[in-house]
């Protein structure tokens, strides 16, 4: 049987949260694992609401560092902090430049935490660099430039963002590998392996992509009955890595008698993008495939002017990726939630995806959870 998957929005916004709608945060649950992909502002209140619980959390990706992905993260590490002893430290994941970014946030409010974390940072390739990138270079003395609407109010150490934070443990950097022309940035093997893929935006902004391993076939009474065997007590001695003798005299093990393997499941959680079309080959056969749509069809120049998609871009790059579910969030304000047709909805920018993916389209609710099933069981949504 399949590990449960479960995805839950927290948060569908974009640019600041509203009273129904609360910034960019998605968790990703598999089995007893809480993995977080961005988390914005009031994101911990989100985690409050749901039925997950922030001290379960264990890795947190950042795709980009606007704040409307990232200002949450300090205050729920603190919260984590007072819900939850661990012995393993909190993974971070995100953009060159979030390890500062915790150290000063969380170095100025004197968090005290409780668990050790560590940051590891996604260096981006040249071009990914955008023009807000120039206001912010990581220099050894970046800290020490004041932010183009700053007072003079900080006076921070030369090398204080340099520093590891008391909880810190020592971080990592990793450099993008190029495959089949396009940059991927390996994070980590195991049962879920995950990659960064490269997006465009206005900085550095990245999706994940999530690929579980094969999954053996399980025991199949139908083969164990063609070698004459009936299913019973032999099937614990199979399991046990035990060999059987069929009434022909043949040994049987447990490799003879398994149904089909079954593919791994594979989810895809882009950050902001105006163009997707990077990751299309790492998110080939997505089983679900999320991507903003901040702005309707309509307004395609203004949204990549600002870095992002609308329903129709989103629905292109799902498709170049063959993806069989794509969920739209990240949408601005000026759609609402309600069924009206008078009013512009985040519906109507489904049924804009719809006209060019098909009915296999989704949009994104705060506190909704998707359970991933198995392909076998997949069916299309209405």
């Amino acid at each position: 049987m399949a590990p449960m998957m479960e995805i839950t929005f927290l948060g569908t916004a974009s640019a600041n949260p509203t009273p129904k709608k609360a910034a960019s945060s998605i968790v990703l649950r598999y089995e007893n694992d809480l993995w977080m992909f961005d988390c914005g502002e009031g994101t911990q209140i989100q985690l409050m609401k749901s039925s997950l619980k922030a001290g379960k959390v264990n890795r947190i990706f950042i795709t980009h560092l606007h704040g409307d992905h990232l200002y949450g993260i300090s205050g729920l590490m603190c919260t984590i902090g007072q819900t939850n002893q661990r012995d393993a430290p909190i993974l971070i994941y995100g953009p060159l430049g979030l390890a500062k970014y915790l150290r000063v946030t969380l170095g100025l409010s004197r968090a005290n935490l409780a668990y050790r974390f560590k940051v590891i940072e996604l260096v981006p390739t040249v071009d990914m660099r955008g023009e807000e990138d120039d206001m912010c270079n990581f220099e050894e003395d970046d800290h020490l430039k004041l932010h183009p609407c700053e007072d003079d109010m900080c006076n921070f150490e030369e090398d204080d963002h340099l520093k590891l934070h008391p909880c810190e443990d020592e971080g990592e950097r990793i450099e993008a590998k190029m495959v089949n022309g396009v940059p991927r940035w390996p994070i980590f093997e195991g049962p879920l392996t995950v990659t960064a893929g490269k997006l465009e935006h206005r900085i550095a902004s990245f999706a994940f992509i999530i690929q579980e391993q094969t999954i053996p076939g399980n025991l199949n009474v139908y083969k164990l009955r063609s070698f004459g065997i009936e299913p019973g007590p032999v099937c614990k001695l199979l399991r046990n890595g035990n060999t059987v003798s069929s009434p022909s005299g043949q040994q049987i093990t447990l490799k003879d008698v398994l149904g089909d393997d079954q593919p791994g499941r594979k989810v895809v959680i882009c950050g902001d993008s105006m163009n997707s079309s990077h990751i299309s080959y790492l998110a080939q056969n997505a089983d679900v495939y999320i991507h903003e749509a901040t702005l309707e069809n309509e307004l395609k120049d203004q949204a990549i002017e600002r870095g992002h998609s609308t329903p129709e871009m989103a629905a292109e790059f799902a498709l170049q990726a063959n993806a069989k579910l794509l969920y739209l969030t990240h949408f601005s304000q000026r759609y609402t939630e309600s069924r009206s047709q008078q009013e512009k909805t985040i519906y109507s920018l489904l049924e804009q995806a719809k006209l060019t993916f098909g009915p296999n389209c989704a949009v994104a609710e705060d506190l909704q959870t998707y359970s991933v099933k198995q392909q076998s069981s997949r069916t299309v949504l209405s």
